[in-house]
């Protein structure tokens, strides 16, 4: 289960995203989709996927 460091880029992104997501700020899918595949490519499957949970069924 890799795990992003600190000083990554795509770590910051996820840290907002996740803030306005539990502060039950609107985000669009595609903005939450669009980090997930990021994530993914960078081999942070989990992260990916916890993100994932949180778009439209």
């Amino acid at each position: 289960m890799p795990v992003l460091p600190d000083h990554h880029p795509l770590t910051a992104e996820l840290n907002i995203l996740m803030k306005q997501i539990d502060a039950g700020t609107y985000v669009h899918p595609m903005e939450i989709w669009e980090l997930a595949q990021a994530l993914r490519e960078e081999g942070a499957e989990t992260w990916a996927d916890r993100l994932a949970e949180h778009l439209p069924k």
